[in-house]
């Protein structure tokens, strides 16, 4: 797909002549190797019939979100509620919750007051199974039909969104160019000719190109070489590469710096805020998403880059994703950056990230499978306010947790694996020992019965992931 679109781009800067599609078709044939593209092309917009399951309350923003049976009458069989407006959260009657359970005590957090039981109450494994019933049934919905991927592509990256790069590519070289004029630099460098979108978007075919072809590390002068693939010298000169390289730009540099005394990703905050928002036009998604981190590999100078060993890169930018986890679709991105200029210190960080991804998508049923880094008690609650479940990995220092389930040393006295249950209000505790006696915790509001995989030994837990 990338080859189809990077030769489609290409040919909106000039047409390429019938030899050099020769050239460049013998080498695809060549060169062709396996890849995740190959086999059936998948069909977009009108060769999709839509069910009645098919249809999502994601179009409009106002439009009135289904009602979900999990969440009505929240807690009126489970725990007399007081809802507090000022921190917008639910507080239970132990007394209540005790009256009305009778299960077995299991025990209490570390801050003694949130109380966990063996077995959930009937009113909440009803709840639970009517809201995966209708989980089960959504399905993501392109809501545009496309001829090929291509054309999704420019729906993404719009004609005016490339021309505002144009434009201030053209303003960053012309000031430099003209600045360099009296000094003993070489001629050819101080001549520029006004790009524009064509030339953009041939310029980012070169760049998903080298991308599928594993060679975004080759030096410039190798790809365009002649004993190289013919696709690059087609496109443009070495020279024309370099220069758009140089001085390509996505914002007015001269407010620059009064912009970076607020907002650290302000050299590309306008094209990033313009790229998020087309994202979400053409897609209805599923009832299913994901939260997770991105590293984008780089060691260039930056200054929100991170180093995280455990990624390929170690150094990069990291990305916080929200994506539709049965077609990967992203639908929400936050360009990790630290703490802003003059941004006072905050608690609760990851609870408010996954707040501020999914708000679009709050009230409307959905379920958010995350990893621990995401997952806390406090968010399990607040989302559930939200008509929103959560399943994710969760740490075990967090407060709220029993101690019979975070102790390692509870953990050594159980049977390799070997999962052991526990429920408090609407949410689910998992506490599964790995081969190598490791306590892994599974906190949970969208289950509420304790099957396990009979081959793996594992909690019987959907997770999806990107």
């Amino acid at each position: 797909m990338s080859e189809e679109l990077a030769v489609y781009l290409a040919n909106l800067r000039r047409e390429l002549t019938e030899e050099e599609e020769e050239n460049i078709a013998s080498y695809f044939n060549a060169h062709e190797s396996d890849n995740d593209d190959a086999g059936k092309e998948p069909t977009y917009g009108d060769d999709h019939e839509p069910t009645p399951s098919d249809q999502s309350d994601f179009g409009e923003d106002n439009a009135e979100p289904i009602p979900d049976p999990r969440f009505e009458e929240y807690v009126h069989e489970e725990a007399a509620v007081d809802i507090d407006p000022d921190e917008s959260r639910l507080h239970f009657s132990t007394s209540v919750i005790e009256a009305n359970r009778g299960e077995k005590y299991c025990g209490q957090g570390t801050n003694d007051k949130t109380i966990w039981w063996s077995m959930p109450s009937q009113t909440e494994k009803r709840r639970t199974e009517q809201a995966l019933e209708m989980r089960r049934q959504s399905t993501s919905i392109c809501t545009e039909s496309f001829k090929s991927k291509i054309y999704a592509f420019i729906r993404v990256f719009p004609v005016s969104l490339v021309e505002g790069i144009a434009l201030e590519t053209n303003r960053k070289a012309k000031r430099v160019i003209q600045a360099n004029m009296r000094q003993t630099v070489p001629k050819k460098l101080r001549y520029w000719q006004d790009t524009n979108a064509d030339e953009i978007y041939a310029f980012i075919a070169i760049i998903l190109y080298c991308g599928a072809e594993k060679a975004n590390l080759v030096h410039a002068k190798d790809l365009f070489h002649k004993m190289n693939m013919p696709f690059y010298r087609a496109v443009m000169s070495l020279h024309r590469f370099e220069q758009l390289c140089r001085f390509l730009r996505f914002d007015d540099s001269r407010t620059r710096a009064e912009r970076l005394r607020h907002d650290k990703l302000a050299p590309i905050r306008h094209v990033w805020t313009l790229f998020l928002a087309n994202l979400t036009i053409p897609f209805i998604p599923s009832k299913e998403l994901t939260v997770d981190e991105q590293l984008l590999s780089t060691r260039n100078r930056c200054s929100f880059r991170q180093y995280i060993p455990s990624k390929p890169g170690n150094y990069g930018i990291k990305i916080f994703w929200l994506v539709d986890a049965t077609s990967n679709y992203p639908l929400a991105g936050e360009v990790y950056l630290g703490a802003q200029p003059n941004e006072q210190r905050s608690t609760g960080i990851a609870r408010n990230l996954v707040m501020r991804l999914s708000d679009r998508y709050l009230d409307k049923g959905v379920n958010i499978t995350m990893d621990n880094f995401f997952t806390s008690y406090d968010l399990a609650e607040e989302s559930l306010i939200r008509n929103t479940t959560i399943v994710g990995t969760i740490r075990g220092n967090k407060p709220q947790l029993p101690k019979l389930f975070t102790s390692s040393e509870e953990a050594k006295k159980r049977g390799v694996f070997e999962s052991v249950f526990c429920f408090s209000k609407s949410m689910q505790l998992v506490s599964f020992t790995t081969h190598s006696k490791k306590n892994v915790l599974l906190l949970s509001t969208a289950h509420s019965s304790e099957d396990v995989n009979p081959v793996t030994k594992k909690p019987q837990r959907k997770l999806l992931w990107t």
